[in-house]
């Protein structure tokens, strides 16, 4: 597995830019992604966003992590996008809607089955986080 990082650094405390990394390698091991290669870019605060994600043919993944009381949750839930898309499961750059498991969906937010799975399984992979006395 290969990170790169993008930092503002205002905004992020070394021992946080760890947790993250921490945290990232733990959802890279759990979802069995080993040779992924991902961008993790460190931003500041958002009143959108605490986290999004994105895959693109020439840049590879991405994930933009936003400081906020729920940074683990966050890093899980992007990851689980992540996963998504490495295993073919979430086509977000499809023509005409986003593709779920091979079928368009033009579901609301909260009905998105990439969405529902992503949170179910930020808190997931939060508790087998500390539980494995990572942090």
């Amino acid at each position: 597995m290969r990170m790169n990082f993008n930092i503002k650094k205002t905004w992020w405390s070394p021992e946080d830019v760890t947790l993250v990394k921490k945290a990232v390698k733990f959802a890279t091991h759990r979802y069995g992604m080993k040779d992924l290669e991902l961008k993790i870019k460190l931003g500041k605060p958002s009143e959108q966003y605490f986290g999004f994600s994105a895959y693109d043919d020439d840049i590879g993944f991405e994930i933009w992590i936003y400081p906020s009381d729920a940074l683990l949750r966050t890093v899980f839930h992007e990851m689980t996008h992540v996963k998504q898309t490495w295993y073919g499961e979430l086509d977000m750059n499809a023509p005409g809607a986003p593709r779920w498991k091979g079928k368009k969906c033009k579901a609301k937010y909260k009905n998105q089955p990439w969405e529902i799975e992503a949170h179910k399984m930020e808190k997931v992979l939060y508790k087998e986080f500390k539980r494995a006395g990572i942090v």
